[in-house]
């Protein structure tokens, strides 16, 4: 545990393991706390245990776009679906020792512009 709870106060990360988002229910929260009542900022952080900044940030967000869900990212887009990727693995699981290629070659046409590395990836991290 973080030595921030021998001072009397918990970080958000301490409490909840380290994440990369807010989840959707602490946001919610903030939002209801600057609404509702006439804490400030720096009250809502220590409430919830999360820092100041991330409060801040979430209420400015929250009159920007009138919503307290998290802005889309870029990135690149998936080249297959949750269902290609059901497939591939129900194929690496019936019969274990099958390679990627042989993988490719068994899925539907519209999979075969997958990479092979892709096809591992994909399988792995089903695993």
């Amino acid at each position: 545990m973080c030595t921030c709870a021998y001072r009397g106060y918990f970080h958000y990360n301490c409490l909840y393991g380290k994440e990369r988002e807010l989840s959707q229910e602490i946001r919610e929260r903030i939002i209801a706390l600057h609404e509702h009542t006439t804490k400030s900022s720096r009250d809502i952080a220590a409430d919830l245990y999360v820092p100041q900044s991330t409060v801040v940030r979430t209420i400015k967000q929250y009159h920007e776009t009138g919503s307290s869900k998290s802005r889309a990212r870029s990135g690149r887009p998936k080249v297959t679906t949750t269902k290609d990727d059901i497939a591939m693995s129900r194929l690496a699981m019936i019969n274990p020792f099958i390679t990627a290629a042989e993988i490719k070659q068994e899925l539907p046409q519209s999979c075969h512009n997958v990479s092979v590395d892709t096809i591992k990836r994909r399988v792995r991290h089903r695993f």
